[in-house]
């Protein structure tokens, strides 16, 4: 399920559960920021590309990377609009200018975007991995 290209039509479940998942397990040094502290599980129904479908400047990647698991998040449609055709490193700016995190998922998108400073195929890769590792050592599977 998780390796297909699906773009907004991955089920918001389980985004919202890796919400969960990665509220519960995040360190206490981390849990100290103000940005963690305002933080709260909603409701949220917009699938957000962090890499968008329509870049500012015309840049592009293959469909598969774009539309999939590990390129996506979930936002309210209000965080989801104010990231909008941005670059990258741009919605990395307005992230981080936030007094809350919009999500735990993208601040891990972020996080890795800025260890290696870009977000193209592999950063996607290796996100999507690391959720589908932590989704799975949830539910018991540690293959």
């Amino acid at each position: 399920y998780f390796t297909e290209a699906k773009g907004t039509s991955f089920e918001h479940y389980w985004f919202q559960k890796l919400e969960y998942i990665l509220w519960t397990q995040e360190p206490d040094t981390e849990r100290q920021l103000k940005q963690f502290n305002n933080y709260r599980i909603t409701a949220k129904n917009s699938v957000e590309h962090v890499y968008p479908q329509h870049e500012e400047h015309q840049n592009t990647i293959e469909r598969d990377f774009l539309d999939a698991f590990g390129n996506l998040v979930l936002l309210s449609p209000g965080e989801n609009s104010s990231y909008s055709n941005q670059a990258v490193k741009k919605k990395l700016v307005d992230f981080e200018a936030k007094p809350q995190y919009d999500s735990l998922k993208l601040k891990a998108m972020f996080k890795l975007l800025k260890e290696q400073d870009n977000w193209q195929e592999k950063q996607i890769k290796q996100h999507q991995s690391e959720m589908l590792t932590i989704l799975a050592g949830h539910y018991g599977d540690k293959e």
